[in-house]
């Protein structure tokens, strides 16, 4: 083990949860306990519908959520759209919303890089700390299924996006069949969606070219009642080097994916990225191809894309070698791998225009020795999705992932992991997305039972 390492306590299977907080579900249920038996000392089954309701609203969300169990009566009033909106309008009016986000990562256990779990990191927030998210109630792997490859793509509405392929099948030339795998942590819920078409040897490589964003219906933005559903986009192929290329959408409005041919005036190719290499912004994907940015939209279907030049300082950068990220409307560019001796720049599109604009300009000399002082030894994972831009999340040589605050200078501890971690933004929601009131998503893994069946096990 590398020097320094400490002894990890990671459990085996996946989990999201504060990285502050030890995994204990015990102290968890107990805490829930207190609560529950607070209130039926009180006489809660003697309350009226309104104290009753004005008590649970105040509850953390995975607390409301476990409070269903306690009975029938509880469970009706919960469910009622009444509730629903009440309880996220109190929850907005005394919570910022800039407290519900923050970043989850896909850490590598080092001392055995086939098990990881799914790290949320709380930045000077409450919201999470209720939360002990565990991802145990998969089921478990039978020695006969062959092992495969699971790695977390994106998140949404505080949904979980995994990808599966098979091991077996991934270092032999011919079509690869892989699969996507969208769960709740909250509600401990979890479904596998239709097969996306498939992918050839060379195209499997394209990890980062995959989307999970909402689904842009119609819904009045003020009833959350009503789950909304979501869009898995996958830019089929490593790269585009002729005029068209393929994209395949899954949408829970009509659950099944639909292939769509895309002009391409500019080629471009994805390279391994560890924060996705496609991002969402103001309801368009963007990424990095050749000398520009290509913007796509998902939501009309379109067959074209917008192309913005770079600035001319990261023309002719490698896209692997380049982070993007989403934040408050905006995009931000930077270097993934800082240099020696030249400061690491981001920058900052205005969409209106067109125009990018130096944000930040960082002189490593200046940051505190957490960092370590070879700039070849770490890159940037990503950015907060919610701030201007000036904290960064760097993955360093010896495992460790700290946070840099570029107003403040300041690092902070986030995990361990081997490199291979990837970092998504997590947008933890007013009120929880229950999977199964996703009709046609229940239709499509309904339509043959069993048939996806294979992709449950990792």
């Amino acid at each position: 083990m590398h020097r320094g390492t400490p002894s990890f306590g990671y459990r085996s299977h996946n989990t999201i949860l504060p990285w502050f907080a030890p995994m204990d579900r015990s102290r968890e249920a107990a805490d829930r306990k207190k609560i529950l038996d607070r209130c039926l000392m009180m006489g809660a089954d003697d309350l009226d519908e309104d104290l009753l309701a004005e008590i649970l609203r105040r509850l953390p969300l995975k607390t409301v959520h476990h409070c269903k169990s306690v009975c029938k009566r509880w469970l009706s009033l919960i469910s009622t759209p009444y509730f629903i909106n009440q309880y996220v309008g109190f929850h907005r009016s005394v919570t910022p919303i800039s407290s519900r986000y923050s970043v989850a990562f896909d850490l590598r256990d080092i001392e055995n890089s086939s098990f990881y779990q799914l790290d949320i990191w709380k930045r000077a927030s409450s919201s999470f700390k209720s939360l002990d998210f565990f991802f145990d109630f998969y089921p478990k792997q039978p020695e006969h299924i062959p092992p495969s490859f699971f790695d977390l793509v994106g998140s949404c509405n505080g949904l979980v996006l995994c990808r599966q392929l098979f091991r077996a099948d991934f270092f032999h030339e011919g079509t690869k069949q892989h699969y996507y795998h969208v769960c709740n942590p909250i509600t401990r819920d979890h479904r596998i969606l239709p097969p996306p078409p498939p992918l050839s040897f060379s195209e499997v490589w394209a990890w980062d070219s995959v989307a999970f964003i909402d689904d842009g219906g119609t819904l009045a933005e003020d009833d959350f009642s009503i789950a909304r559903g979501f869009k898995v986009v996958q830019i089929d192929g490593r790269c585009c080097d002729g005029d068209t290329f393929n994209v395949s959408i899954f949408s829970t409005s009509s659950g099944e994916w639909r292939q769509l041919e895309v002009l391409c005036k500019d080629p471009f190719w994805f390279a391994y990225s560890y924060s996705g290499a496609v991002v969402c912004c103001n309801r368009m994907l963007y990424w990095v191809g050749g000398y520009f940015l290509i913007g796509y939209d998902p939501y009309n279907m379109s067959n074209e894309c917008s192309y913005i030049k770079l600035p001319s300082q990261l023309v002719g950068r490698s896209p692997g070698g380049l982070t993007i990220g989403a934040n408050q409307g905006r995009i931000v560019l930077c270097d993934r791998y800082p240099k020696e001796g030249v400061p690491l720049c981001i920058w900052e599109l205005k969409l209106e225009t067109g125009s990018w604009c130096l944000k930040h300009q960082l002189d490593f000399n200046s940051v505190p020795l957490l960092l370590a002082q070879d700039c070849a030894k770490y890159h940037i994972l990503a950015f907060h999705p919610f701030t201007d831009g000036d904290i960064l999340y760097i993955s360093e040589a010896d495992y460790r992932i700290v946070c840099l605050d570029l107003k403040n200078r300041s690092v902070q501890f986030v995990a361990f992991s081997l490199p291979c971690c990837r970092a998504f933004p997590f947008f933890l929601p007013w009120w929880q997305t229950r999977l199964s009131d996703l009709k046609k998503l229940d239709e499509a893994n309904s339509m043959n039972p069993g048939k996806y069946m294979r992709a449950f096990f990792f």
